[in-house]
């Protein structure tokens, strides 16, 4: 039996006269040989292990004797089995128990019970295999066999877990381990330590089930167990997601998918495929989303696993929702929802059904979504489906709003707070208060609306409530921001101009801080600041356990367990306020990344000079307000300018720019006449923008905190008889009131400065050169540009030029960010970075991009950086012309030097290019954020 297969199967005649029962031991061996072990991914080892089988068969068939059959039965059931084959296991193992029962052989029989029990299990009977379990643990316990007692506690532990009932799985799988630990049976305690992870991660105990899969790595390492290693490491990964690290999981996934691949592990490739289209919806990355849901697709299509297409059908409907390809997504959404029709999975129907209406509701198709709407809430209700049946109702009610039904909205909330009450679901209280809110305005009653959207701004800046809410981009894709627009808009309805000011700052900055705490989403900042790590730890624990609630009674993930009661979530929640509440107090910036806090008018006025004025702007329902504020005074200007006017003349705006990228050529021939077309669109963008505010402004400084497009416009060129904004005002920018504060308390650096430079190879000798600062600049280039080497040297500079490939990700604008050597740089990163220098100038190759009025991926790097320490930061609006960078650079770093404000510096940089090309195109492009 040592020679090929093919020889073993020609000589079986002579094997099985020599010795039947020593060919089957050899068999058995080869089996063993393969470390199988069910619930593992198929892989080569188990698909080789077919062959045994099929040759046990043939050596069985030839002998016709029972015995042999009863072995070689045993034999294809446990390969199959191990080879996810489940249901055509099934007859094997029930041939063999049937033969070794009928000749009295009870031993073997209970214990060929036990991966029949889990091939029942993968087959869907889950009772049929506790029943099963139970036999065979009833011989286990009366011939006293503590390790078939072990192991079936061990497969019990597995139908409980997929039944849900997570207690008991966790008394079972714990029973088994205690026992392979007496025994130092470290191979089954790999497999028992595994399922107890995967129940802690479904308990909700996700620091304890991270040091599982840990262990279990360890173990698997150790024994050579490389299938199981792979199990536990894709596990890992989708825990890492369960908590929030979604970086982490997605190289997870990366990593693990071509292993299974290797291993023609089909499943385990497509379920990784699945995962990572989950994780870039949560990511808002609808590209990334689209590609892996059309993997998913395609792969489960070839598996003929139909649930599973029709599930990353669904998905590939929300990536296209949320890239606001409506007509496309309904088409994907109607496929999907035939498919689990005739799985016959009404709960999954139902959900595409809501998900249907609520593009339809989008699109303005009121009767349509209305009828969807109802069918879909009068099912969930017959399921017992909670969150599904309140979203529906949450559509009922903006639907019955949007044909003016007053009456029927709230009637609608009334049955959303009656199951919000029986629930005690807390996550549910945010649609009820905005829809409570907009009755009431319809009502004319704003007092009462004004208190329901500062209660659903509170519920914003509890839970991370855009994981039951976004998934569109439709129906919900503008609730947030609108609530804060509300508030704004109520709030100047209510009081004098004069008095308002304070409230209205507060709910602009709130709204401001609200929009970046979603942009981190989970991810642990760290970097050199003055905080409790132990305090942090207990913020990033629980913080990852209710994302992980969250996440799970989310209405797709309906076979995902919802393991916390509703009144511990209510404790956790309020235990995570405490301790973000002091984390703030111990360090105010810091605490504005973990949380939604912001500064108050009068400390924000307390750190400007009286020399500085600040507008800022925000848009309240179309409305476009300007808070002019300096240290002794505030006002507020209503009816600066229609939003609809802002994004026309933003349109023509960019038109200009455009005629340079598309046309360099033709437009430099003639730079002139397009120079006076394009400050003819400056000076419309002052008469609208900015004279209105021009009374009310009589510093030399202005600091200018746009507010959404807005950040999209250079303020500094906008232009009336006198001249440019930066001729006649010393202009910076901030991203927001509260960092402004932050940043403005910060002094000077003394240090050398650094030049980082990794333009790619293909680069014009122009944009190549660095220029004569070289001399002056500790110099990263090339190959030496890392990543470990640019955090390095960043944190020690005065002065920091960039000048490498930049891409800007309006999708996932933390995901913006800057290519080294060896890697990209992202904003995200950015956070957790110490930068503390005066400047930071980006410079390079950016590809032509143009905003859909976003302004949220240049604002992530900008801020990014402000955060890490840096005084000021200059990033460009639009690409800078080739060879102009460094001219601009080295011009604004030799009149920082020289004592001149960071303002006037780059005035004095801009206008040396400005000899040459009086175009802004040239020299115009720089925003200046910070002091």
């Amino acid at each position: 039996m040592n020679t090929s297969l093919q020889d073993q199967l020609r000589d079986k005649d002579e094997a099985i006269s020599a010795n039947p029962e020593l060919a089957f031991q050899e068999i058995w061996a080869a089996v063993k040989k393969e470390k199988l072990i069910g619930g593992q991914p198929r892989s080569e080892s188990s698909v080789r292990a077919l062959d045994f089988g099929r040759l046990a068969l043939s050596i069985a068939g030839a002998t016709a004797e029972p015995r042999w059959e009863a072995e070689a039965s045993s034999i294809m059931a446990y390969v199959l089995n191990a080879n996810e084959s489940y249901a055509d296991s099934l007859p094997y193992y029930e041939r063999a128990i049937q033969i070794l029962e009928g000749s009295g052989r009870e031993a073997q029989a209970a214990r060929i019970r036990l991966g029949y029990v889990y091939a029942m299990l993968m087959s869907g009977r889950a009772q049929d295999a506790i029943q099963i379990a139970r036999v065979a643990n009833e011989w286990f316990l009366r011939n006293g066999d503590e390790v078939g007692h072990a192991k079936v506690q061990m497969n019990l532990g597995t139908v409980y877990k997929r039944m849900d009932d997570y207690s008991s799985a966790y008394e079972c799988y714990s029973e088994a381990a205690a026992f392979f630990e007496r025994l130092a049976d470290r191979t089954a305690l790999s497999q028992v330590y595994l399922n107890l992870a995967n129940v802690l991660s479904s308990l909700g105990h996700l620091e304890e089930a991270d040091s599982m899969y840990e262990r279990v790595d360890g173990l698997c390492a150790e024994l050579g167990l490389t299938d199981l290693r792979l199990q536990t490491k894709y596990n890992r990964a989708y825990l890492a997601f369960l908590r929030g690290r979604y970086s982490e999981s997605l190289q997870g996934f990366n990593e693990l998918r071509p292993l299974f691949k290797e291993r023609e592990s089909n499943r385990h490739s497509a379920l990784c495929d699945l995962d990572e289209a989950e994780i870039y919806l949560q990511l808002n990355s609808p590209a990334n989303a689209a590609a892996m849901a059309s993997s998913a697709v395609e792969k489960f299509g070839n598996l003929h696993m139909g649930y599973e297409v029709a599930k990353a059908t669904a998905f590939l409907g929300l990536a296209l929702c949320q890239n606001r390809q409506f007509g496309e997504a309904l088409d994907v959404f109607r496929r999907s929802r035939a498919l689990f029709h005739k799985e016959g999975n009404s709960y999954w129907e139902s959900i595409v059904d809501l998900y249907i209406a609520e593009v339809i509701f989008s699109l303005g198709r009121i009767w349509e979504s209305r009828s969807l709407a109802l069918k879909a809430t009068e099912r969930f209700h017959q399921m017992g489906a909670t969150f599904p049946e309140a979203k529906s109702l949450v559509l009922l009610g903006q639907i019955a709003l949007q044909m003016g039904q007053v009456v029927s909205a709230q009637e609608y909330v009334d049955r959303i707070t009656a199951i919000t009450r029986e629930k005690d679901i807390s996550l549910l209280l945010f649609p009820r208060y905005t829809l409570c809110a907009q009755i009431a305005e319809k009502a004319g009653c704003p007092d009462k609306a004004l208190e329901f959207y500062e209660l659903a701004a509170m519920e914003l800046e509890t839970h991370r409530t855009q994981i039951l809410h976004d998934e569109l981009k439709a129906t919900f894709f503008q609730s947030k921001q609108q609530v804060y627009e509300a508030l704004v808009s109520l709030n100047l309805n209510s009081y004098s101009v004069g008095a308002g000011v304070e409230s209205v700052f507060t709910w602009i900055e709130r709204s401001k801080s609200r929009s970046l705490r979603d942009l981190l989403g989970n991810e642990r900042i760290s970097g050199d600041r003055n905080k409790d790590e132990g305090l942090l730890t207990r913020v990033t624990r629980l913080r990852e356990e209710l994302n992980s609630h969250y996440l799970r009674m989310r209405p797709e993930a309906s076979d995902a367990p919802v393991p916390l009661s509703s009144s511990v979530v209510n404790e956790k929640e309020l235990e995570l306020a405490r301790n973000l509440s002091e984390l703030t107090q111990l360090d105010p910036e810091y605490g504005s990344l973990q949380n939604a806090s912001t500064v108050s008018l009068e400390d924000f006025q307390g750190a400007l000079d009286s020399d500085t004025t600040v507008v800022e702007y925000f848009v309240a329902r179309e409305e476009v307000l300007a808070l002019i504020i300096t240290a002794n005074n505030s006002t507020i200007v209503r009816h600066v300018c229609p939003a609809g006017r802002v994004r026309y003349l933003r349109e023509k705006f960019e038109t200009q720019i455009q005629k340079f990228e598309l046309t360099p050529q033709h437009a430099s021939s003639h730079e002139k006449m397009l120079a006076t077309a394009f400050n003819n669109e400056l000076g419309n963008l002052y008469s609208q923008l900015f004279a209105p505010l021009r009374p009310f402004i009589a510093t030399n400084k202005l600091l200018i905190v746009p507010h959404g497009t807005l950040h999209l416009l250079p303020f500094h060129l906008f232009r009336d008889e006198n001249g440019y904004l930066f001729e006649q005002f010393a202009i910076s920018y901030a991203p927001s009131g509260s960092i402004a504060t932050y940043n403005l308390s910060k002094g000077a650096v003394e240090a050398k400065p650094l030049l980082v430079r990794t333009l790619p190879k293909r680069c014009s000798p122009e944009e190549a050169k660095v220029s004569d600062i070289r001399g002056n600049f500790r110099v990263l280039e090339h190959d030496d540009a890392t990543r470990k080497r640019f955090v390095e040297e960043a944190a020690s500079a005065s002065f920091l030029i960039i000048c490498s490939e930049f891409t800007l990700r309006e999708e996932n604008p933390m995901l913006s960010g800057f290519r080294l050597a060896d890697g990209w740089i992202t904003a995200m990163e950015l956070y957790s970075m110490t930068c503390q220098c005066n400047a930071v100038a980006l410079g390079g190759l950016q590809k032509v991009h143009r905003h859909s009025g976003s302004a949220e991926d240049l604002l992530s790097i900008a801020r990014g950086f402000l955060y890490s320490g840096a005084r000021s930061v200059l990033i460009p609006l639009w690409q800078l012309p080739s060879g102009v960078g460094n001219d601009l650079f080295d011009e604004f770093y030799k009149h920082m030097e020289s004592g001149k404000t960071r303002p006037e510096a780059l005035a004095l940089a801009m206008n040396l290019v400005r000899n040459t090309h009086p175009h802004p195109y040239f020299w115009g492009s720089l925003l200046l954020f910070g002091k």
